[in-house]
């Protein structure tokens, strides 16, 4: 079992007076690493305790009655705001007021998912269907996306948002107000979906398309295989694997083809299928494991916490004899340095967070660089170093302009002593060097923490590992589409019962860069205010936990999860479901015992015998009217309801909020021409507009080169000699 760390927030106060569940994800976060955190009972129902998980995150905060709010706040460096909506609304707070009365204090606020001022409600399935996301997964229905994007997507964001406006108070002595919302969290998470080019020929144009097959494959003994095929020759031995007859395909595989369609785009599943569905899951992963074929056992959430490579990584903790997820990311401070006295606040101008810090990313495809891109959001000078023999991404070239969109560039062989020397010097000037090698590949280039620390005692560095930094499988590959099969995040978005799904994102991997930030920042604010060397970890295997953090398991082994999608995935329960209408569909939300007699009532539907059979007779209503005239008659009865939008991305594109926001980004690439996208910022800083740094697209790989080593020291001479010896790589 995990061990607490305590040395990262402690001395931090942290007051939540939000409800549901992403308040207490991030109140969870704050108290796991040291500090201390207080929760003010509300007024009100709390749909977190819905979850099973609730009695571990209750019982790392102390409890305070809610007369004592105004006292909790006063004393606290941050206080967490908002989340899902009180029905009665008797539990709201002014989250710019509690900024302006409190000058010190970090105010974290995760609002609804308002864009165009239609709606206040916070509240999961209101937000994917408001903003499109039903209609996302398939193209001839609306699906419900049972990882609750919207919630851990804006968990994420306010966790990384309240680290940043935490560096920043270090420096100022000013708090601030950090706002995100559900909407940002949806945006996070599904960073890629939504981007346009003016280029149609742009490699930009392609991406996953609805329907899309991911190489999830039944076996003959009941169970299902997750496949990765992204290196040349990875389809042919596969084939040759399972004796399949005929013209052996010798592409690629498992990079995106388009124009073959959603079951080829990966590979060709309908191929393949039949002689996978032949073998024994064992026996098969075995074999492919063999010959170096990306594969997974596909688990159902808590699977894998008997595993050895969870419990080496003491990934779970222990409360009252149940198991929980545990921390997300460590930070660990060695010796030296001392406190920094407290600065006063004065208001006045202000910069970014991170202006004049300076990082280093070795970083490739999405979940390292990401991290480093966010870094860059908040003002960081950025150097991405990039191998010669750069790759493209696994799903699609539009990841890596969402990863290092605002960077610069520059490609080095690192294997070589003189690329050593650049990296070196790199690093000499960084305050944070931040990678995601396979664990043992930065202590052979001379890259690990030990040899930052020797070359730079002060930056601060952040791993990225796969599997984790110990266990059998911590030398291994990591792919987004296999942890979420090994962690149970393709079962979960399956739903019970349904067969497991990959959701169009790699969300694993989206998730391990928030992390990242999140840790370089929280390794940042540490150097800060208590000195010394700061090292952070982060790893795929618990950003896949990391979207299950509201299960837990019973001593006798059983999972226990909260709200679960319903057989047909559109839903979460009558109460709480999409709806089809005359004309399209709705969304309902009737969260409370009093809404949903309500909602019974103006459909003129008996309240007895309640339960799934009402799931049935709101639907017959429903369908007899069309959505205008079912929203307008449902909301009337003071019940939550929301058209599910088809074209969610031209909304959201035209709307002007969300480009004020900075949620919604329009840049121009030097090879895609004018991209936009909602690859924007996470969230919304009250002292800073976030990114307000020009807004560069990713750049061309080695653009920078020479520019980069002009600055770091090397003169003109030794720049032609690093280029003619292949050691550096310019842009053509």
């Amino acid at each position: 079992m995990a061990t607490l760390p305590t040395a990262v927030a402690s001395g931090l106060r942290v007051t939540t007076l939000g409800l549901g569940l992403a308040p207490m994800v991030v109140a969870k976060h704050f108290a796991e690493l040291g500090a201390n955190v207080e929760r003010v009972r509300p007024s009100c129902p709390d749909r977190g305790e819905d979850y099973p998980a609730f009695a571990y995150w209750s019982s790392l905060m102390t409890e305070v009655p809610r007369h004592a709010v105004e006292q909790s706040v006063a004393g606290a460096d941050v206080c967490i705001l908002g989340g899902e909506t009180d029905p009665a609304a008797r539990w709201r707070f002014d989250a710019a007021k509690l900024a302006e009365t409190h000058p010190r204090l970090v105010v974290i606020e995760i609002a609804s998912d308002l864009v165009d001022g239609e709606s206040d409600v916070g509240n999961e399935l209101l937000a994917q269907a408001r903003n499109g996301m039903v209609f996302e997964q398939f193209a001839d229905r609306p699906y419900v996306h049972g990882l609750r994007p919207a919630t851990y997507g804006a968990a994420l964001n306010a966790i990384v948002g309240g680290w940043a406006a935490l560096v920043e108070r270090a420096r100022s002595g000013c708090g601030q107000l950090v706002r995100t919302t559900y909407t940002h969290g949806l945006a996070s998470l599904f960073n890629a979906l939504w981007m346009t080019t003016a280029r149609s020929d742009s490699p930009l144009q392609v991406y996953p398309p609805r329907d899309v097959q991911q190489l999830i494959f039944p076996t003959a003994d009941g169970c299902h295989v997750q496949l990765t095929l992204g290196d040349v020759g990875a389809v042919a031995r596969l084939e040759k694997i399972l004796r399949l007859g005929g013209d052996v395909d010798a592409s690629p595989g498992g990079r995106a083809a388009a124009g073959k369609g959603p079951r080829r785009y990966f590979a060709d599943y309908d191929r393949l299928a039949p002689a996978v569905a032949a073998w024994e899951s064992g026996t098969l992963v075995d074999e492919l494991r063999r010959q170096r074929i990306g594969v997974e056992l596909v688990r159902g959430p808590g699977d894998c916490w008997d595993e050895q490579q969870v419990v080496e990584n003491d990934c779970l903790v222990e409360h009252g004899g149940y198991q929980y997820v545990g921390p997300s990311f460590s930070v660990l401070r060695r010796g030296g340095g001392r406190p920094r006295p407290e600065i006063t606040c004065v208001e006045g101008p202000v910069g970014a967070p991170l202006e004049g810090i300076r990082v280093v990313d070795f970083g490739a495809f999405v979940s390292g660089p990401l991290g480093a891109r966010l870094l860059a959001d908040l003002g960081a000078e950025v150097v991405h170093v990039e191998p010669l023999d750069a790759a493209g991404s696994l799903t699609s070239h539009r990841q890596l302009v969402v990863a290092n969109r605002g960077k610069r560039s520059i490609m080095v062989d690192l294997k070589s002593r003189d690329g050593r020397d650049v990296a070196e010097r790199l690093i000499r000037r960084s305050d944070v060097v931040l990678h995601n090698f396979r664990v043992g590949v930065a202590e052979r280039l001379g890259l690990g923490e030990a040899d930052v620390r020797a070359i730079n005692p002060r930056a601060v560095t952040v791993r990225t590992s796969a599997f984790g930094m110990a266990g059998p499988k911590r030398s291994e590959t990591g792919f987004d589409m296999l942890i979420q099969a090994y962690t149970g995040v393709e079962r979960r978005a399956g739903g019970p019962g349904g067969q497991p799904l990959w959701v169009r994102t790699i969300t694993v991997d989206y998730v391990s860069g928030l992390l990242g930030a999140a840790a370089a920042l929280a390794a940042l604010y540490v150097r800060a205010v208590r000195g010394g060397v700061v090292e952070a970890q982060v790893d795929l295997l618990r950003a896949g936990l990391f979207l299950l953090t509201d299960i837990r398991r019973a001593p006798d082994g059983d999972v226990e999860q909260g709200p679960a999608l319903d057989h047909d995935r559109m839903g979460f329960g009558a109460s709480e479901r999409l709806y089809e209408t005359a004309d399209g569909w709705v969304a309902i939300a009737a969260v409370d015992g009093e809404m949903f007699e309500r909602l019974l009532g103006v459909l003129d539907i008996d309240a007895e015998g309640s339960g799934n059979a009402d799931v049935g007779r709101i639907a017959s209503r429903l369908r007899a009217l069309t959505s205008s005239e079912a929203l307008s008659r449902v909301r009337g009865a003071g019940v939550w309801a929301e058209p599910c939008i088809e074209d969610g991305w031209s909304r959201l594109r035209d709307s002007v909020p969300a480009r004020t926001a900075g949620l919604v980004l329009h840049v121009d690439d030097e090879a895609h021409g004018p991209v936009t996208g909602w690859f924007g910022a996470p969230f919304v800083l009250g002292r800073y507009r976030l990114p307000a740094l020009p807004r560069r697209s990713a750049p061309a790989q080695g653009v920078d080169t020479c520019r980069i080593l002009r600055e770091i020291g090397y003169s003109a001479e030794e720049i032609e000699v690093l280029e003619t010896s292949g050691v550096v790589r310019s842009a053509a």
